[in-house]
């Protein structure tokens, strides 16, 4: 009789326990073939913004690998409509979602799930904006990461000046 409300309490602790036993580390899903160029690109990008004093917590991120549509120069591009774009839409080697979970970048399209086809400054650049948005600090490029982050400056020439400036 009085093993039950040991064996109760004990069961009731334990679920609590195991309500933290689990990896506090946010998901990173990325194509396997690429996984380890999307993840230094996502650490680069950290590196790139934590050395201006800016702390960062970490979230949840998806990266997807989109086929080149047409070529500029030695780089590749797709077209995405966006409204809020000079021209209603632009090509783009990356991009990231307005919630900054998700980071798409273009490969070669001769070269498909070959990890050397990405281009890797812009995966730092669209792996910049994930770390800022999911942190608060939006979507524009402040010039503070100009000389940090590859193409930063430029894309602001392209779409304009940032949101606001973090500091």
């Amino acid at each position: 009789m009085h093993r039950l409300p040991i064996i109760i309490l004990s069961a009731i602790i334990l679920s609590g326990c195991a309500m933290f036993d689990h990896d506090s580390k946010p998901s990173r899903d990325f194509p396997a073939w690429a996984s380890s160029v999307f993840h230094g690109a996502l650490n680069a990008a950290r590196a790139a913004i934590e050395s201006k004093g800016i702390k960062l917590k970490e979230y949840p991120v998806r990266g997807q690998v989109i086929v080149g549509k047409k070529k500029f120069g030695s780089v590749w591009g797709w077209y995405v409509v966006e409204p809020s774009w000079p021209g209603g839409g632009m090509y783009v080697g990356g991009l990231t979602s307005g919630n900054g979970r998700l980071v798409q970048i273009v490969i070669d399209p001769s070269l498909p799930g070959d990890p050397t086809a990405i281009n890797i400054p812009s995966l730092i650049h669209e792996m910049a904006h994930h770390w800022l948005i999911v942190n608060g600090f939006g979507g524009g490029h402040d010039p503070m990461f100009d000389d940090v982050i590859p193409g930063w400056a430029a894309a602001r020439a392209v779409v304009g000046t940032p949101q606001f400036r973090i500091r």
